[in-house]
């Protein structure tokens, strides 16, 4: 069903910076159970870490983000007990990659502690690769943003609200909460996705399922 909706506007492809806006691993919440799904959704996925000494034979030391590194090695990596808030870039290809997962831009926000936690996720391009030479280094230009306090993230529109009883999300504003189970959040995502269609195809913005694929210009985003 969230197929058809999106088959007018087909993108297979996209790139996705992730960053974590305090120490709650909300990566551990998001990515993790993404890569455990992502056959479920016939999609290849990349994940290239800020700041990462990862560097396979023939990856420019220059880039600032490391090579792409395996789902144990990511579980490595978002599981170690002192690691600090971390920025990720992924790079997803398959069918309808790009115009689904791009529902996934904006802020997610998790309920329950005692200053919620949060993920920035946004759209870099929808494309599969980013360009690297004398002229352009798109990798530089997507390192990390600021870190925002907690008292500039509660203001902030969340793309998705992840209830503190684990099994509702609040999608983009709309109600009533989509029942979702916080460890099936990836396995029932089709839910998800329509609901966030639901609510942009309500919305009085103007052809507002285009905006929400087009992408930022990359050098925006510093």
């Amino acid at each position: 069903m969230v197929r058809l909706l999106v088959a007018l506007v087909p993108r297979n492809q996209i790139i996705l910076r992730l960053q974590e806006y305090d120490n709650q691993r909300t990566l551990n919440r998001w990515l993790l159970p993404l890569l455990r799904a992502k056959a479920r959704w016939g999609w290849n996925l990349q994940v290239h870490v800020f700041g990462d000494d990862a560097r396979e034979r023939g990856w420019p030391p220059r880039r600032p983000f490391g090579s792409a590194r395996s789902a144990d090695e990511l579980q490595e990596l978002l599981d170690a007990r002192s690691r600090k808030p971390m920025t990720a870039l992924m790079i997803a290809t398959g069918e309808d990659a790009g115009s689904l997962l791009s529902l996934e831009a904006g802020v997610h926000r998790w309920e329950g502690q005692a200053d919620p936690a949060h993920l920035m996720v946004e759209v870099a391009a929808f494309r599969a690769t980013l360009q690297d030479d004398d002229k352009v280094d798109e990798w530089r230009s997507l390192t990390p943003s600021r870190i925002l306090l907690p008292s500039e993230t509660r203001p902030l529109r969340a793309t998705r609200l992840y209830r503190v009883d684990g099994k509702h999300v609040a999608v983009a504003g709309g109600k009533p909460d989509v029942e979702c189970h916080r460890d099936s959040y990836w396995r029932d995502w089709d839910r998800i996705a329509l609901a966030h269609l639901e609510v942009i195809e309500r919305s009085n913005e103007p052809r507002a399922f285009d905006q929400i694929l087009k992408a930022p210009n990359v050098d925006a985003m510093t």
